[in-house]
C-alpha cells in the first residue's frame, strides 16, 4: 500500500429517524409535513382520550355527588316525619291532648339537638267557624291566657267570611314562638294548600316556600304537616278525610338550619341550589350551598339529574331538584 499523503475519503453516512429514511428523504417537503401532520395528530388524539377520560371522571365525581345530596336530604326528611308519627299518636293514645302533655312530649324529643332545622314542634287545630270562640275560651282555660286567633303576627279579628279556621293550638318550645300562637294558616293560601294536601292524601307533607310567622329574620322556610284524624272514625278515603279531620301536627323549619351539617364531606368544588318549584328564579329559592345564585345568574352549569319528583305533596327540586355547578 502506497502513501500519497492524502486522507482517506470515508463513507457518506445518512442519518435519521428510524424508519423515516435518510434525511435526504426529509428534505422532500411534501413528506416533511405528512410527518409533522402525523405527529400532531398523535398529540391531538392523545389529548382528546386524556380530556375524555378527565370529563368522564368530573362526571362519576358530580353524578356520586348529586346522589349523596339526594339521598341525605331524603334520609333527614323521612327522620322528621317519623317525630310527627310519634306526635300523631300522642293524639291517637289520648282523647284531648292538653298544653303541658305536650310541652312535656316535645321535651322529651331534644329534637332541637337531634332534629337540626325545626323551629317549632306544634299542632294546628281544625276549628269550624261556629265553634271559634268556644275553641279561644278552652285554649286560654289551658295555660295560655292572652291567647287570641290572628291572622299575623298581633291578635286581630279573624274574618267572619272564613268557614273554617286551622289554628295554632299549641308549639314548643314557646320562647321564640309565640307570635305563631293561634295563627290562622287558613288565612295563607300557601299554608292552606299544604294542609289540605295533607289533609286529603294522609300522609305527610311540606307547604311552599314561606316566612315562618314566628322568625325575626327573612329566611325561607317550610311547614311540615301530618294529619289527625279524630280517634274512632274510620279515614280511608277523601270524603272519610275531611270529615274526620281533627288538625295537624307540624315542624316549622328553616332550610338554611335544615342543610346545616348535612354534607360535612361536601364537595367545595360543586355547588347546589333548591328552588320550591319547577322553575329556578330567585324568589323561588331555598337553599343556595354557597350563596352565589350560579342558575339564576344563568350561568353555564352541570344539572344534576334535574330532579322534579312529587315527594311530601310538593314539586321542589330535592327534595327537590339540584342545580349542581361543577366549577373545575
Amino acid at each position: 500500500m502506497s502513501n500519497t499523503g492524502s486522507e482517506p475519503k470515508l463513507p457518506h453516512l445518512a442519518v435519521g429517524p428510524a424508519g423515516l429514511g435518510s434525511a435526504k428523504t426529509l428534505e422532500r417537503p411534501g413528506v416533511a409535513w405528512v410527518v409533522l401532520v402525523l405527529c400532531l395528530l398523535v398529540t391531538y388524539i392523545s389529548w382528546q382520550v386524556s380530556l375524555s377520560q378527565l370529563q368522564r371522571r368530573n362526571r362519576d365525581r358530580f353524578q356520586r355527588h348529586v346522589e349523596q345530596v339526594t339521598q341525605a336530604i331524603t334520609n333527614r326528611i323521612r327522620g322528621y316525619e317519623q317525630v310527627l308519627k310519634g306526635a300523631g299518636g300522642l293524639f291517637a293514645a289520648s282523647e284531648k291532648v292538653k298544653r303541658e302533655e305536650w310541652r312535656e312530649y316535645v321535651h322529651s324529643l331534644d329534637f332541637e339537638q337531634r332534629f337540626p332545622g325545626i323551629r317549632g314542634l306544634g299542632f294546628i287545630a281544625h276549628v269550624p267557624h261556629s265553634e271559634l270562640e268556644r275553641f279561644v275560651q278552652t285554649s286560654r282555660a289551658d295555660g295560655y291566657p292572652d291567647y287570641a286567633a290572628r291572622v299575623g303576627a298581633l291578635p286581630s279579628t279573624v274574618p267572619a267570611t272564613n268557614d273554617v279556621h286551622y289554628l295554632v293550638e299549641f308549639i314548643e318550645p314557646v320562647n321564640g314562638n309565640l307570635r305563631s300562637l293561634g295563627f290562622d294558616i287558613a288565612s295563607d293560601p300557601v299554608r292552606r294548600a299544604g294542609a289540605e294536601h295533607a289533609r286529603d292524601s294522609g300522609d305527610a307533607a311540606l307547604t311552599g316556600k314561606i316566612r315562618l310567622i314566628q322568625s325575626e329574620d327573612d329566611l325561607p322556610g317550610v311547614l311540615l304537616l301530618l294529619p289527625v284524624y279524630r280517634n274512632g272514625v274510620v279515614a280511608t278515603n277523601l270524603s272519610q278525610r275531611r270529615q274526620a279531620i281533627e288538625g295537624w301536627v307540624y315542624g316549622a323549619v328553616v332550610l338554611r338550619d335544615f342543610m346545616g351539617g348535612l354534607f360535612e364531606s361536601r364537595d367545595s368544588a360543586i355547588d347546589f341550589e333548591i328552588f320550591d318549584g319547577s322553575r329556578a328564579v330567585e324568589s323561588n329559592l331555598l337553599y343556595d350551598a354557597d350563596g352565589e345564585l350560579h342558575a339564576v345568574r344563568g350561568d353555564e352549569v352541570q344539572r344534576g339529574q334535574r330532579r322534579q319528583r312529587e315527594r311530601l305533596g310538593r314539586q321542589r327540586g330535592t327534595d327537590e331538584r339540584e342545580v349542581v355547578r361543577d366549577r373545575q
